[in-house]
């Protein structure tokens, strides 16, 4: 019976400590990447994205890719 409290409540602190958690995210494509005047994609399109996790106690972590 113990166990199954205390698995309720750490259950219950994970959902308080997600809740005051920001995940956001971007995606676009761009026409053309260019690096200092010079294209990286051959005039082609290149697609972009970021994430981001933002928590109230002010850790955060991102990531930002490119098919370049």
């Amino acid at each position: 019976m113990k166990l199954t409290h205390g698995l309720a409540a750490v259950a219950l602190a994970l959902t308080a400590m997600a809740a005051q958690a920001e995940v956001t995210g971007t995606a676009s494509v761009v026409s053309d990447y260019n690096w200092r005047g010079i294209t990286q994609t051959s005039q082609d399109p290149a697609l972009q994205g970021s994430i981001d996790y933002a928590h109230e106690s002010g850790f955060y972590l991102g990531a930002w890719g490119s098919n370049v």
